[in-house]
């Protein structure tokens, strides 16, 4: 999803000759992945990725014993970090057919749906991991309250996005099909504060932030790449 980012933190000249290339076509989050999931495997598959991982999972509550929902699962890289955190039940839910065509081969408790209308009862999930998704929907309200409404009270939901510092910088979710060719997915970016209005009004308690900073020697550096938030059904 952050391909553009990761290039952005190990090849400059990519940024510098940003202004001479053709533009990137952007897809609706439909197209793209459809287009992209035949590559697109269940871990953190490049560095903007995994730094988003490890944030996540330092924000993780227990999971012992608990059922917990994978919400726009993808390819299923979440599904098998809630397994290995000790969760008794986890659930895959993406719109994609074509990405969860790829996350059959780890879980068979999956289901097509859209995070604006969660195909669960409400109350009915401990925990919901969502990681680099809620950016493709415009209103983030709608998003929250949906995983508001599905928590049981006192569950958690973990979730990421690029950071909004990217507006500024002027990034973009692009990605390369298996046969080289480009695109852009369409992304919105939120500010912390429209997260928190989000969270509030669905009735979700933010309890801990991470913001991890681009490493190296580049134009980035230090910059925040991610923002990772754990809230708590209250």
């Amino acid at each position: 999803m952050l391909s553009r980012l990761v290039r952005l933190v190990s090849t400059l000249p990519s940024v510098v000759n940003a202004s001479f290339r053709r533009p990137i076509p952007e897809l609706e989050p439909d197209a793209a992945y459809a287009l992209w999931a035949d590559s697109y495997p269940p871990e953190a598959h490049n560095p903007l990725m995994a730094l988003e991982q490890k944030a996540m999972i330092n924000l993780l509550p227990e999971l012992n014993h608990k059922v917990v929902l994978d919400l726009a699962c993808g390819s299923g890289r979440y599904i098998l970090i809630a397994r290995e955190h000790g969760a008794a039940i986890v659930y895959g839910l993406d719109f994609s057919p074509q990405m969860l065509s790829r996350a059959r081969g780890i879980s068979n408790q999956l289901a097509r749906g859209s995070m604006i209308s969660i195909p669960f009862e409400s109350s009915s999930v401990d925990a919901i991991i969502c990681g680099l998704a809620v950016g493709h929907i415009e209103d983030l309200s709608s998003v929250m309250q949906e995983m508001g409404r599905v928590l049981r009270p006192g569950g958690h939901v973990i979730y990421s996005d690029v950071h909004p510092f990217g507006k500024l910088a002027g990034w973009k979710r692009n990605f390369r099909t298996p046969g080289g060719d480009e695109y852009a997915v369409r992304h919105y970016f939120h500010l912390y504060g429209d997260h928190h209005a989000a969270c509030h009004l669905s009735g979700l308690m933010i309890e801990e932030v991470r913001e991890p900073l681009i490493e190296g020697d580049h134009e980035w550096s230090g910059c925040p790449a991610i923002l990772a938030i754990r809230a708590r059904k209250i």
